[in-house]
């Protein structure tokens, strides 16, 4: 048995349905918050370093070949590459973990079903309102 790794996922991972539809479950996790990065999406998620800002998502244990299997299969052709960060557990304490960025990616058009399978999980989860509203701001239109 491998051994885990807290992962930190931000973007349409953190959607049970969309890790399910790749053979994934996210039976254990834990609302989180990564401290000094901004979610961006441009046209797939990503976090960017920016100090002051925050960025919220879940920590779930899987191992790096389940992480592997997950952006080998479901990163929709961004190249996204691991990253160990420290996360706000929101409980009062900080936990590394790893977590998966795109360095660059190619200019698209974003798709409002993608940004939908983000803001609802982000509603789910009870995330603050005015980080929804910054998720939603990516919507076409």
């Amino acid at each position: 048995m491998s051994a885990t790794v807290s992962a930190f996922f931000y973007g349409s991972f953190m959607n049970p349905e969309v890790m399910a539809a790749g053979g994934h479950r996210l039976d254990r996790w834990q609302i989180a918050c990564a401290i000094g990065f901004e979610f961006r999406i441009a046209p797939h998620a990503t976090l960017a370093r920016a100090p002051g800002r925050a960025a919220f998502g879940i920590v779930t244990p899987m191992t790096h070949s389940q992480l592997d299997a997950v952006y080998a299969t479901q990163s929709r052709g961004t190249l996204y590459l691991p990253e160990p960060i420290l996360v706000d557990d929101q409980q009062g304490g900080y936990r590394p973990a790893i977590c998966y960025i795109a360095p660059r990616q190619d200019p698209g058009a974003i798709d409002p079903d993608y940004v939908r399978s983000i803001t609802g999980p982000a509603r789910q989860y009870g995330f603050p309102d005015w980080y929804v509203a910054h998720i939603e701001s990516f919507l076409p239109g």
